[in-house]
């Protein structure tokens, strides 16, 4: 005859065994695993001309701006940043292009010149993040956001050549509007007028 009592401790001791067996493989799978920061799992790229940006730390979206690593965008566009941690203020130097930003600060400036950004530069995973898009057209660089590849393109071709010269120019009904010039500008001119030049 079956003994009721006894299977039943069998079956509840091998049940709890592997219950235990469980718990303690999912804790030290747990406290194994290194800890990730709350950005890993995106998937944003960062592109330069064309190609992949390489960064140690990925990029954050925060608020709909795009944020990176200070060193991995100033460097990439060619341009200087130091950051003094006394101050939090972050100063990029490219040629005679000098853009300083405050940490967690909407202002900045570039050559003097006060600029808004729609996200401010921030302090994460003890590394400072600043807006890719703000860094790369304050240094005269062109940036899109590519949703379908959810990458941001930036062409380095024209960094370096900011806002130098304010043209005046009349549109065809005699409407006067300036004209900003970001590097070489190609014209198709015509002369009105009695002066010449």
């Amino acid at each position: 005859m079956w003994n009721t009592e006894k299977s039943y401790l069998h079956i509840g001791r091998k049940h709890d065994l592997k219950m235990k067996s469980i718990t303690l493989f999912l804790l030290i799978l747990l406290l194994g695993l290194p800890s990730l920061p709350a950005h890993a799992g995106n998937n944003y790229l960062i592109l330069l001309d064309g190609r992949i940006l390489e960064t140690e730390e990925r990029p954050v979206n925060r608020n709909g701006s795009m944020l990176v690593p200070m060193r991995t965008i100033f460097e990439a566009l060619g341009a200087s940043v130091s950051y003094d941690a006394g101050t939090k203020r972050i100063t990029g130097q490219y040629g005679e292009v000098e853009i300083v930003m405050g940490l967690n600060a909407k202002e900045a400036s570039r050559n003097g010149e006060t600029l808004v950004m729609s996200q401010p530069p921030a302090l994460i995973d003890d590394r400072v993040y600043v807006p890719i898009r703000f860094v790369s057209e304050a240094l005269g660089a062109e940036v899109e956001w590519d949703a379908e590849r959810q990458a941001v393109q930036v062409y380095s071709e024209t960094v370096g050549l900011i806002q130098k010269d304010r043209l005046p120019v009349t549109d065809e009904s005699g409407k006067s509007f300036i004209l900003h010039s970001e590097g070489n500008l190609r014209l198709k001119w015509s002369h009105t007028g009695k002066y010449r030049y």
